[in-house]
């Protein structure tokens, strides 16, 4: 598990630092945020199976009004099946 620390003025381009740039950043206005990249793991063949059932289903991907809503169905989606 790698934690990045990142912060940004304008929304588009996201910069990577230590803690204590993060901090300064901070205090200067900028929106921050912390990061945590996991170690790559196979997903189980039941994740990995609803998941593709989901993306082959073309009325489940027109139900969502934007990308970015159907993206976190998908995430939501790895995630609750990981947990059972």
């Amino acid at each position: 598990m790698k934690i990045i620390h990142q912060w940004c003025d304008d929304d588009q381009f996201w910069l990577d630092g230590n803690e204590q740039s993060m901090a300064s950043a901070r205090a200067a206005g900028w929106k921050t945020r912390t990061v945590v990249e996991l170690d790559d793991a196979p997903l189980p063949d039941s994740v990995r199976c609803s998941l593709m059932s989901l993306i082959r289903d073309d009325s489940y991907a027109a139900s969502f009004q934007s990308l970015g809503q159907y993206r976190t169905a998908l995430l939501r989606a790895i995630r609750e099946n990981l947990a059972r």
